[in-house]
């Protein structure tokens, strides 16, 4: 959550001594702490078991014609990434009293400033972990969801419980449950980063939409819809 522009007033206002950096720094803790607030909420709402029958399981084949292009939107992502860059390196090049500063903007207090990470690595990053499957299996067992993609080693979930995962995007925590017919499986990582996938099935269960909202602080974020078809 981007803090408003403006000065706060009162015994806060800032000084002319002050960096725009400084002044943000205590809305983008008041930010968090209210998206910590939000996904708590959210999680809290998420069910162990389905409302009635999803229509979940099964064997799906991506419809590529009908889904959200991944390629167009992890460019436009790695585009917001550039560009942060470079509003980074601007602030370590005009610190306030002229000398170059080793953080940018957003830069949290007692925290080392974190190293840019390659257009290439965001790409190949977010590849490994975010590219729709062209396959994928769904098995419903008692308390879990099981999801093979590609063929790949499934990956179990929970219903209804929160646990802690490591994956190519770092540490995450992770909660997964149902939200009426909806399978919902959400992973909040330790860099600030945040994943939300939807499994939802339609055409009384003939086609399966996979939504997927991801951001990051460091990187951008996007928004990608994939159509499923039942073989």
């Amino acid at each position: 959550m981007k803090p408003p522009h403006g000065e706060p007033r009162g015994d806060t206002a800032v000084t002319d001594r002050m960096t725009l950096s400084t002044a943000r720094r205590p809305l983008a803790v008041a930010g968090a702490m209210l998206l910590a607030s939000l996904l708590a909420t959210a999680c809290a709402s998420l069910a162990p078991e389905p409302t009635a029958s999803s229509g979940l399981a099964g064997q799906w084949s991506l419809d590529a014609a009908a889904s959200g292009d991944f390629d167009a939107a992890v460019t436009r992502m790695l585009a917001e990434h550039q560009k942060k860059m470079r509003a980074n390196q601007h602030w370590r090049a005009v610190g306030p009293d002229g000398s170059e500063i080793a953080s940018g903007p957003d830069a949290a207090p007692g925290f080392p400033p974190v190293p840019d990470e390659p257009p290439e690595r965001v790409r190949q990053r977010l590849e490994e972990a975010l590219r729709p499957p062209a396959e994928l299996l769904v098995e419903l067992g008692p308390g879990t969801v099981s999801l093979r993609a590609n063929g790949e080693p499934a990956r179990v979930f929970y219903p209804g419980q929160r646990v802690g995962r490591i994956d190519t995007g770092g540490t995450a925590q992770l909660d997964a449950g149902w939200s009426g017919p909806v399978f919902v499986v959400q992973q909040k990582y330790v860099s600030g980063a945040l994943r939300v996938q939807r499994y939802a099935p339609q055409a009384q269960g003939k086609e399966l939409a996979v939504s997927l909202k991801y951001t990051d602080p460091f990187s951008g974020s996007f928004e990608l819809q994939s159509i499923y078809r039942r073989h």
